[in-house]
């Protein structure tokens, strides 16, 4: 067996391992939750392997894109320095192959990245349903913990959702369907909100079973590539939509990093101490803005390192 045989092996080995782990663990917490009359459908389990499948080449892309955008601004910065008053042949050199790299790594992997994003939803919906048999499972101090960790894994959900049209892929930019599409994810998740709060209710065992029956139905729809029923649009007509504000954070952050840097130059400090308190407040303003996936926003802070 060849090199390249033996790793392909290993690699459908590696995936089918993983996969057979999530779905395993999907059936425990189902059963758990009184679900034990559903199946774990065929098209659900295909996602699941694809997710185990593409997570190599989605992370590729990622710290690509990471690597490009950081390459970029050390050079641009280092550029436009006083001290240097020409770039010498071998920089430019190093700078051409780097950036090559980076850019057919990128460009090798964006279709397994766009794969990976379209099943974002279907891993975050088996994470929450989860998170639901853990809290159900659980009783005392121990549940109090659970269902904290169920409600943020249920607004990773959310945001998931709300941008689920766009991430699936079937439905092109600028289409007219897409205010529609938008205005039912935004009752999903009002729906999913509303389930959530019969959890400080008497009975936190039925709201548990409740919401981890509403999201078995946004992933069996969302597979099905019905992004614009994840839930039955009859059942939605009493809840007002929840609005996406994820491009009001990313502005209000961007404004925040330049912001910034204009009162960094103004200040008139040194090339070091300002370029850390430009990062400073970048990083704090992603943590505030969006949690604890504050690092997949981490290039908006590359493009306002501060010059001479």
């Amino acid at each position: 067996m060849t090199i390249a045989g033996f790793i392909r092996r290993w690699r459908r080995v590696r995936v089918r391992r993983a996969s057979d782990k999530h779905i395993s663990e999907l059936r425990t917490a189902l059963d758990r939750l009184g679900y034990g009359w559903w199946p774990v459908p065929l098209s659900l389990r295909a996602a699941i392997r694809q997710i185990s499948g593409t997570s190599l080449g989605a992370l590729l892309y990622a710290e690509a894109l990471t690597l490009g955008a950081g390459t970029a601004a050390i050079y641009l910065y280092w550029g436009f320095t006083a001290e240097a008053q020409y770039v010498p042949l071998r920089a430019a050199i190093e700078f051409i192959a780097w950036t090559l790299l980076i850019t057919s790594t990128a460009a090798a992997t964006r279709d397994t990245h766009l794969a990976a994003n379209r099943c974002r939803l279907v891993m975050q919906c088996i994470e929450t349903i989860k998170a639901c048999a853990e809290a159900y499972g659980a009783g005392g101090e121990r549940r109090t913990g659970r269902l904290r960790a169920l409600s943020g894994s249920l607004r990773s959900l959310e945001r998931i959702v709300l941008r689920a049209y766009r991430t699936r892929g079937t439905v092109p930019h600028l289409s007219p369907r897409r205010a529609e599409l938008r205005r039912h994810a935004g009752q999903v998740v009002a729906r999913l909100r509303a389930a959530e709060s019969r959890l400080d209710g008497g009975d936190q065992a039925q709201a548990l079973e409740e919401l981890a029956g509403l999201i078995v139905t946004i992933t069996e729809n969302y597979i099905a590539g019905h992004v614009g029923a994840l839930l039955s649009p009859a059942t939605l007509t009493t809840f007002e939509p929840v609005p996406d504000r994820e491009l009001l954070r990313i502005g209000a952050a961007v404004t925040l990093i330049a912001g910034s840097a204009v009162v960094v130059s103004l200040l008139g400090l040194p090339d070091m101490p300002a370029a850390v308190m430009v990062a400073a407040v970048g990083i704090l303003a992603l943590l505030v803005l969006f949690g604890r996936h504050w690092h997949r926003y981490l290039p908006l802070a590359e493009f306002f390192k501060p010059g001479p």
